[in-house]
């Protein structure tokens, strides 16, 4: 098969969940023997085109409203949409004056920003995927007030829209695939739930790692208040009280430097401070380093996660993770299956679960063992057989 995979991140100029899936499939796709072409989005410092292994790489400019425009009271909002638009008018144009040339069978767009929106318009009846991953309405349904910087009104009727017309649509997870039929209106199982792909030869435990005295527990993602930091860090307090030989590690990039020292300061307020320490983003060897050096991993977040990719690189690395009950996590994870689960914004709740790891050595073991299992069925080997699947049954209707 011939396939446009076509979705705004793409490495090595974006980063996140979105992206790292975009190359999992590719990579797969490509040695698998299908012909593979990426449409993204043009970056600074990035590229217009390029050919690795046979995969060819277009990168497209989004453009952007001027300043003046974007901060008026009416337009301002909107911004995001207007940008969107555009962009899926000029995606859709790009696409129809290569299709022929690269003889391209299908198209998988992300529904995030409504991509194929004007698919049908500019490429008629040529079949078409959409890959949920988390659509703007469930982000803003989970945010908090005022956390959404832009109106995600006109945004969702273009995602919306986008999936109601595709052939197929995929989820990371039952949860979403749910929340999908029913946001659209559309029967019970129009949506095939296919977890992410995960190399789970490149994540994998540490042969040699044996516990401390100290127990690491790791947290990795943006270092932001909807990752829920500071429901962890109420939780920490309450650890403390219980057990002092604990170490928290922060792995990721800050929103913004006032979010992280605001955070920091908050850490100080509950005198817990001591017990953290923060690397800022790391390259993905240092990534697996700290996933197979720590004891347990946290996931506290509470904006809507559709698979949570950091829950299933850590359960590949062997490691039992405490997630929030938001999403798809669950799903991921398994209670008392590969790790433990904890209600949204429940400090209390995450305190207990991560005191009843902390102390049971045997426990996390044991946990840590059935994560790696579990996460093997998302070995992209595994995966990719399914995603395969899927896009034959839609050439043969």
């Amino acid at each position: 098969m011939n396939i446009a995979i076509v979705n705004q991140w793409y490495p090595p100029f974006s980063v996140g969940g979105v992206a790292q899936y975009n190359e999992y499939l590719v990579k797969a796709l490509n040695k698998r023997g299908h012909g593979v072409t990426v449409v993204a989005t043009l970056v600074s410092k990035s590229q217009q085109f390029w050919k690795e292994d046979g995969v060819e790489v277009y990168r497209l400019k989004m453009s952007e409203l001027p300043h003046q425009l974007s901060v008026l009271p009416v337009l301002g909002p909107q911004h995001r949409f207007v940008r969107n638009l555009i962009y899926s008018k000029v995606v859709s144009q790009f696409l129809r004056n290569i299709v022929e040339t690269k003889e391209i069978e299908l198209v998988e767009y992300a529904e995030i920003n409504g991509e194929g929106f004007y698919h049908r318009k500019y490429l008629g009846n040529l079949p078409y995927v959409v890959r949920c991953h988390t659509p703007y309405y469930l982000l803003e349904r989970t945010y908090e007030p005022g956390e959404m910087p832009f109106s995600c009104r006109f945004i969702n009727w273009m995602e919306k829209r986008t999936i109601k017309r595709a052939d197929g649509i995929t989820a990371p997870s039952q949860d979403l695939a749910r929340r999908i039929e029913e946001w659209c209106k559309i029967p019970k199982g129009s949506v095939k739930a296919i977890p992410n792909l995960i190399d789970t030869d490149w994540f994998h435990p540490h042969p040699d790692h044996t516990p401390g005295d100290v127990v690491k527990i790791l947290f990795v993602g943006r270092v932001e208040k909807a990752k829920g930091i500071f429901v962890l860090a109420d939780a920490i307090q309450k650890v403390i009280d219980r057990y002092q030989k604990v170490r928290f590690v922060f792995v990721g990039e800050p929103r913004s430097q006032k979010g992280l020292e605001d955070f920091k300061n908050y850490l100080k307020q509950l005198g817990i401070d001591r017990y953290c320490e923060f690397t800022g983003p790391v390259s993905m060897g240092s990534l697996r380093e700290h996933y197979q050096q720590c004891d347990v991993f946290v996931n506290p977040s509470y904006i809507y996660e559709s698979f949570s990719y950091t829950n299933a690189e850590a359960m590949a690395c062997g490691k039992p993770v405490v997630t929030s009950d938001v999403g798809g996590m669950p799903d991921t994870v398994g209670n008392m299956i590969g790790g433990l689960v904890f209600r949204v914004k429940d400090s209390e709740d995450l305190s207990k679960k991560l005191l009843a790891l902390i102390g049971n050595r045997e426990l996390r073991d044991l946990l840590g063992k059935q994560a790696r299992e579990r996460s093997l069925n998302y070995s992209i080997g595994k995966v990719i057989d399914c995603i395969v699947n899927f896009y034959q049954s839609l050439q043969s209707k």
